[in-house]
């Protein structure tokens, strides 16, 4: 890793960087000239980057000509009109050339990185110490990490990005973070939002495909008044369907299905067969026009006791004999 790139206190913003290459595009500028061009004018409520020219140049995107002019190197001047395409590049080249570098395993390593149940790849502040956190703003500026969405202090790999760190020794089975009272309680705060929000998803997809069925208002979620049903929204099975006659449990997950099922939920299968529906929601694509949940009849034959998906039991039940 070039040293002097981590000397900066600010590299850029990518609206700083798309606005950095276009300005260099139209003239040929000194180093000095172009820095001097941006003085003083705000970009994303921020004035100071003093690193996006070295930046550029340390990706190869700048280069300097005989007259010490900076050029766009050509091998990448077709990304100047595609500014997402252009933002892409720069994350990409930045990563494969931080991967190369011995600031990578400083950076992540078993100490600083985990998975999470779901696949989730997180990584630690304490991989940014000190003079490391130009770098942690950048990936954070180019959507190359996030923050976690309720343990503090910590970042997720965005799933674009997941590849680059493919070779890092991360046990997969990654002992569980103990949290906080506090990161419990968002915890369980964003998981009833998902939960709600997936529910009220179905009700509408089921709503819709049974608009026209003089029972579309028994359609509905039972799930606000009973808890202990063992499924969330009653609804029909077909349009030919005479009474209520689907009873669908819905599951939120992100990235790849899986989900928590309880006794009451897994019984509730059993007895109902092929009434029973399980709805997996990809809260990833819940908002994509046309989404089509994975809708899984009678589970209880087709996963629960299917050899094609893992089961860990997570807690136990335990009682005092008389």
């Amino acid at each position: 890793m070039n040293e002097k790139i981590l000397q900066f206190s600010n590299i850029g913003t990518p609206n700083y960087l798309i606005k950095l290459v276009g300005h260099a595009n139209k003239s040929s500028l000194s180093i000095k000239e172009l820095k001097d061009y941006f003085i003083n004018i705000s970009i994303d409520n921020r004035y100071v980057f003093d690193g996006g020219i070295s930046f550029l140049m340390y990706l190869d995107i700048f280069i300097l000509d005989s007259s010490n002019k900076i050029n766009i190197n050509k091998v990448y001047a077709h990304f100047i009109n595609n500014e997402k395409l252009l933002i892409e590049k720069i994350n990409r080249l930045f990563l494969a050339k931080l991967k190369e570098s011995d600031l990578f395993k400083i950076l992540f390593n078993e100490s600083t990185m985990l998975y999470e149940n779901d696949g989730t790849l997180v990584v630690s502040n304490s991989a940014f110490k000190f003079k490391y956190a130009t770098i942690r703003q950048l990936l954070l500026d180019f959507k190359v990490i996030t923050k976690h969405s309720y343990i503090v202090k910590n970042y997720v790999i965005m799933d674009d990005y997941k590849s680059y760190f493919d070779n890092v020794e991360i046990s997969k089975n990654s002992i569980k973070r103990i949290l906080t009272l506090d990161e419990l309680k968002k915890l369980q705060k964003i998981k009833n939002s998902y939960g709600e929000n997936a529910e009220n998803f179905v009700v509408d997809y089921e709503k819709l495909k049974f608009k026209s069925h003089e029972l579309v208002g028994a359609i509905e979620k039972i799930s606000d008044f009973n808890v202990s049903a063992g499924y969330d929204i009653v609804s029909l099975r077909s349009n030919k369907s005479s009474v209520i006659d689907k009873f669908i449990e819905v599951k939120s997950y992100s990235r790849s299905p899986n989900f928590h099922w309880s006794k009451g939920e897994v019984e509730s299968a059993k007895k109902e067969k092929n009434k029973y529906f399980l709805y997996l929601i990809n809260r990833d694509q819940i908002d994509n026009p046309g989404y089509i949940p994975l809708m899984i009849q009678n589970p209880y034959e087709k996963i629960f006791k299917s050899s094609n998906w893992e089961k860990d039991c997570e807690s136990w039940f335990f009682k005092e004999k008389a």
